[in-house]
């Protein structure tokens, strides 16, 4: 069983974006963030996004977990 803190959003986005960090860690992270699903959840996988060159794997996970996660208008910015 994996325990989630929901409080961790921003440590777990931290991770996720360490192109140092293990692959394997930052995947963990990237599913934490997909569970907890929140704005500023959503926001860490947008700038993982962002900052991951070395890996087209990870972006697709990345995108995949967005694909999974709540799409309600909150979640949703229209540019």
């Amino acid at each position: 069983m994996i325990l989630i803190d929901h409080d961790k959003v921003e440590e777990y986005g931290a991770v996720l974006c360490d192109t140092k960090a293990p692959i394997a860690k930052r995947v963990s992270m990237l599913w934490c963030l997909r569970t907890v699903a929140s704005i500023e959840a959503v926001q860490a996988l947008f700038k993982a996004f962002e900052v991951e060159q070395s890996s087209e794997l990870l972006k697709h996970e990345i995108c995949y977990c967005l694909g999974q996660m709540d799409k309600s208008e909150k979640h949703v910015e229209m540019i």
